[in-house]
């Protein structure tokens, strides 16, 4: 139903029909779309194919840039009233034509557009002083400074954009407000703008949306949870998030052994920060490496190698014997094993917290018996063995799952990605899937919720599964694996869910730099031809990854995963 209102109201808008348009939203209103599904899914995107085909050179003319501007702005404001609670306004605008200049239609057109995005803007109408512009700008908390002008005198005389641009420098504002210009002049000379010293300017009132917010993130602070919500609400604010697995990587950011690394708290905070502020990343990483739960649950031994992550060397569970034994801890946060655990996640949560989505990985009840009898033996117990036997391991592990999120929550957790590689039909048929781990799914998150889960099956191909996920148990966010098509990922989840966009890191020992980019572009583009709702992550990120290439591959994310 929605990909239908969204084709009759960009024909409407094309055609500059804007009763067609108000029509086509009045009827999806009746059909029960949500106000904010239709600002979000419908008049944003409808906005944004306007941008495509400039970018892209089609003809288009300035009625349908007029046209367009104006829907968006009417049913915006008037969808703003039905939303169930106030949008997060994006930042703050102040516009107006310069002095001398009595020209409206190209700020109109702005407005409209800004409005639509979620932009505050505070309208200064025509002939406006220089100090009127920074004046008003201060007074409201303005991020950027919109200028227009139609002549060539007022675009390059002392009193517009020059005067402003010198308020600006004489009050020490040029790092807290951005000046954008427009108008006929600049897009007879394109290097105007730089000679009236102007930050940026647009071509069209159309694109001069997404240029004034490229404006706004560089002078407003969007932190890393700002770029997650946005994600998820379909939004691109300065970037999509770009989530990286440094985790191992810490012990070589501190100069220390694996070992030594991971038996502190605080060890792995430092490196967590030192890495998000040298890299620039969206998300740090809580204490984790395979058989940490394994030793909440009774394993004594942990292998550590000297360049790669720690792993079980002894299993907890040796015969059938050993899972009636089994004993799920009472209180997960009062636990020995978890005392590090909780002691980083104070850190970050005191230094990160709520700016910064602060991640913890937990394994899901279905893949749990892997660590602490082996692959193999979960394997046969779970297809050849005692079925009482297997429930009741299952059951357990379920039992622990249940403590061990709510204890993650309870310190600091915003991200807990539910790893469960035996929820996926690489590793078990699909009706196994439907009769067993669907059941332990559900049962693993019904107590506290689904917010903030990731469904992850550890690298394995989830776009089989991915439907039934989100109907039966509704989970929101999905990290496909590398060796999927992020396209199909998404044309699968159709905008019901977040999707990660993943990289084979594995190939990141090998690649150079400039390989790195070229896929971490292909990758991010082939999603975001698909929707919106997309971030970047990654999956092993082995331990001898070179820096150039970390940071090669983040700075990538982030330039081609802008709006």
């Amino acid at each position: 139903m929605l990909n239908e209102i969204i084709k009759n109201y960009n024909a409407a808008v094309l055609d500059t029909d804007r009763a067609r348009a108000l029509q086509v939203v009045a009827d999806a209103v009746k059909q029960g779309v949500s106000p904010e599904d239709i600002v979000f899914k419908v008049v944003i995107p409808g906005m944004d194919m306007m941008v495509k085909a400039l970018d892209e050179g089609f003809d288009t003319n300035l009625a349908q840039h007029f046209m367009t501007s104006q829907i968006a702005a009417d049913v915006t404001e008037k969808m703003l009233l039905l939303f169930k609670a106030p949008p997060k306004i994006v930042g703050t605008v102040v516009i107006g034509t310069a002095t001398g200049d009595l020209h409206t239609l190209g700020k109109r057109i702005v407005m409209g557009c800004l409005k639509a995005q979620m932009i505050e803007v505070i309208d200064l109408g025509v002939n406006v002083s220089a100090e009127k512009f920074v004046d008003e700008a201060v007074a409201r908390g303005a991020q950027v400074i919109g200028i227009s002008a139609m002549m060539v005198h007022t675009a390059r005389g002392e009193n517009g954009a020059l005067k402003v641009r010198r308020l600006l420098h004489e009050r020490g504002l040029e790092r807290k407000i951005k000046l954008v210009v427009g108008g006929a002049p600049y897009r007879y000379d394109p290097n105007l703008y730089k000679l009236v010293q102007a930050d940026a300017w647009a071509e069209n009132g159309v694109t001069a949306s997404r240029v004034i917010m490229d404006c706004i993130a560089e002078v407003k602070t969007i932190t890393s949870m700002d770029r997650l919500v946005a994600a998820a609400n379909g939004r691109i604010l300065d970037h999509i998030p770009v989530f990286c697995n440094l985790l191992d990587q810490g012990a070589r950011e501190l100069g220390m052994s694996i070992e030594e690394y991971f038996s502190n708290g605080d060890n792995v905070a430092e490196a967590q920060l030192r890495m998000l502020k040298k890299f620039g990343h969206d998300n740090v990483w809580s204490l984790f490496y395979v058989g940490k739960e394994a030793e909440l649950l009774g394993c004594k031994k942990i292998r550590f190698a000297e360049d790669g992550p720690p792993n079980v060397e002894d299993y907890v569970i040796k015969s059938y014997d050993d899972i009636v034994k089994l004993q799920v801890p009472d209180d997960i946060t009062s636990h020995p094993a978890f005392a590090e655990n909780a002691k980083c996640l104070a850190r970050l949560k005191r230094e990160v917290g709520g700016k910064v989505p602060i991640c913890a990985y937990l394994t899901a009840s279905m893949s749990l018996p892997a660590l602490l009898m082996g692959m193999e033996k979960w394997l046969e117990l779970l297809m050849i063995g005692d079925p009482a036997m297997r429930d009741l391991l299952l059951e357990k592990c379920s039992d622990f799952f249940r403590k061990e999120i709510a204890a993650y929550r309870q310190a600091g957790a915003d991200v807990l990605v539910y790893a469960d590689p035996y929820g996926s039909t690489d590793i078990v048929p699909m009706k196994l899937f439907k009769e067993l781990s669907l059941k332990w799914i559900k049962r693993d998150l019904e107590p506290g919720g689904l917010n903030g889960v990731v469904y992850y099956v550890g690298g394995a191909r989830l776009n089989t599964v991915a439907d039934e996920v989100i109907r039966e148990v509704g989970i929101s966010v999905f990290y496909p694996s590398p060796m999927e098509d992020i396209a199909e990922s998404m044309r699968i989840i159709k905008e019901r869910a977040l999707c990660a966009a993943v990289i084979n890191d594995i190939k990141l020992l090998d690649w150079t730099p400039d390989e790195v980019r070229a896929e971490v572009k292909r990758i991010v583009q082939s999603g975001l031809g698909v929707g919106k709702k997309l971030f970047f992550g990654t999956v092993v990120m082995p331990y001898g990854i070179p820096e150039a290439n970390i940071k090669a591959m983040i700075d990538a994310a982030k330039e081609y995963g802008r709006a």
